[in-house]
């Protein structure tokens, strides 16, 4: 006997062993256990003469053949591993277990996990066994003067009943064969755990490294906007205006990166971006004409400088300077060159200037050094034309024609006009407000900002505790808070404001259409960085 099971164990060892082979190489490329259980569930059903199978992992599902619906699968599964410790279970009636109608009579059921997470159940139909008994099982029962007795049989011919409501038995092999299955699907999850876990920590890797060098390469450009800035700036004050909107022209660019739903940005989206604050309500300013190709991700920041600087020297000096000035941009692509002609007319006579000071140089050199491209300043008459040239490799086409904006829109950042001076007079600030912003330089600047605004008192607070209990004895003006703080966000705060009747608004570095405001229907947002004029026109109410 034992001979024979040794035998029996060795044919299902070896049987099984090429399906082992075929997991662990599958682990090598999978991304789940169910997707390798899809590819071989025909085996393993006919190894262990099964109907169908099921496999449940924390990480999805896989069914085969004749099954159960995978709410009672689970159900199955949890139920029999739970009654006993062993790894295997089988069972050839599931009415035992108080599962019925469920198409299905006997399961076996394979845990692959200690956890219980992570098991495959094979199943087998109902069988109708035949059992031969020796003799009728079923006795009469008589009434006597003495009571009621069991007759004994008078016959012991073979007697055969059928049972219903149960599968075949799950044979000794069987069995055997299961083991060796579950051992296999054991060292094809743990190999596959390694694998992704390693995957994962070399992707972790990168993302670091590539943020890393992002951050690095954003904080080298804005050192050089400094630098060129203060080279060419007369005064403290007109240093600090310029860099700061491009510093915001650079936030502008990355936000329709982060933004956008393809993997490219639209030209018409950055151009109209930095035409808003002129696009007037009841006359238009900016024309757009030809296609509206999209740029990719990494070069949008650099083109989008390049159209703030035009658009800088389109206020300063072109077109914008008179109220009856107009710019025309055209995008066109011809011989593998995308061509986007600037032409400004109905502004002062301009001449080509003495001297190039950052702005220029920055239009004329950017676009060859990076891009590969070529850049042409025509300084006319009736207004400067700027022709630039990009290789069709930075675009993709979208199909779309250009469509000039009409209506002077108010978004977050810089496209929130500066009031003029007629209206100052009129502005009422807050006298004293409360600042949340776990960030000691960024708090600081918004206090700088405020303060030369005419704000008398700025209070900083840098968690949700130390402002709920600065608002248990004061009560501010109003309030600006950072959403995302680091014990959580400013939500209480927020509510405590509503609360003492407190008008406030929130700042965020994130994308507000990634954050839950439903709670806070109304309240303004601000983006960061936080342009000047946008906080003035918010904390001076309507």
């Amino acid at each position: 006997m034992e001979q024979r099971l040794e035998k029996e164990r060795n044919k299902a060892k070896s049987i099984t062993l090429k399906y082992q082979d075929n997991l662990l190489l599958a682990a090598d490329s999978a991304s789940s256990l169910t997707e390798i259980i899809r590819d071989i569930s025909l085996p393993f059903c006919d190894l262990v003469e099964a109907d169908g199978l099921a496999l449940f992992t924390s990480g999805g599902q896989a069914q085969y053949g004749i099954t159960p619906t995978s709410e009672v699968v689970k159900a199955i599964g949890d139920v029999l591993l739970a009654k006993s410790g062993d790894d295997i279970i089988d069972t050839d009636c599931l009415e035992d277990y108080g599962f019925n109608g469920t198409g299905c009579a006997g399961a076996l059921v394979l845990r692959i996990s200690d956890d219980s997470e992570n098991f495959l159940i094979f199943f087998r139909q109902e069988a109708a066994i035949s059992v031969n008994w020796a003799g009728a099982p079923k006795k009469e029962i008589v009434s006597n003067a003495s009571g009621s007795r069991l007759r004994p049989r008078r016959s012991f011919r073979a007697y055969q009943e059928a049972v219903k409501g149960k599968s075949k038995p799950w044979e000794t092999e069987v069995l055997i064969s299961a083991r060796e299955i579950r051992l296999a699907l054991a060292k094809a999850d743990a190999a596959l755990f390694r694998r992704l876990t390693k995957n994962n920590e070399r992707q972790r890797s990168i993302y670091i490294a590539e943020l890393n060098h992002r951050v690095r390469n954003i904080l080298s450009l804005i050192r050089s906007l400094s630098r060129q800035t203060l080279e060419t700036s007369e005064s403290l004050e007109t240093y600090a205006i310029a860099l700061e909107k491009r510093i915001l022209a650079l936030g502008a660019a990355h936000d329709l990166a982060a933004s956008s739903v393809s993997a490219s940005i639209s030209l018409q989206s950055i151009f109209t971006a930095e035409a808003r604050p002129y696009v007037e309500k009841d006359r238009q300013r900016l024309f757009l004409s030809g296609e509206n190709y999209l740029i990719l991700p990494d070069t949008a920041p650099l083109i989008a400088l390049v159209v703030h600087e035009l658009m800088t020297n389109c206020v300063k000096h072109g077109a914008y300077l008179t109220s009856s000035g107009k710019l025309y941009v055209n995008i066109r692509k011809k011989d593998g060159v995308v061509k986007i002609v600037w032409r400004e007319q109905g502004g002062p006579t301009t001449l080509s200037p003495n001297r190039r000071g950052f702005g220029l140089g920055l239009i004329e050199n950017a676009i060859p050094y990076e891009l590969e491209g070529e850049t042409r300043l025509d300084f006319q008459d009736k207004g400067l034309v700027a022709t630039i040239l990009l290789p069709e490799t930075l675009f993709e086409t979208s199909g779309e024609t250009l469509a000039s904006p009409t209506i002077r829109e108010h978004a977050q950042g810089i496209d929130k006009p500066v009031l003029e001076s007629a209206n100052q007079a009129d502005i009422r600030l807050p006298r004293t407000v409360l600042v949340v912003e776990d960030n000691m330089m960024v708090a600081i600047d918004m206090s700088d900002m405020l303060k030369s605004q005419g704000v008398e008192h700025v209070v900083t607070m840098p968690t949700t505790q130390m402002a709920l209990r600065y608002l248990e004895r004061s009560k501010p003006d109003y309030a600006v808070l950072d959403i995302s703080l680091k014990e959580g966000n400013s939500f209480e705060i927020a509510r405590r404001l509503q609360t003492l009747s407190v008008p406030f608004c929130f700042a965020t570095g994130y994308e507000i259409e990634n954050v839950d405001l439903d709670e806070f229907e109304g309240v303004d947002v601000l983006t960061k960085p936080v342009a000047l004029e946008h906080l003035k026109t918010i904390i001076s109410g309507p």
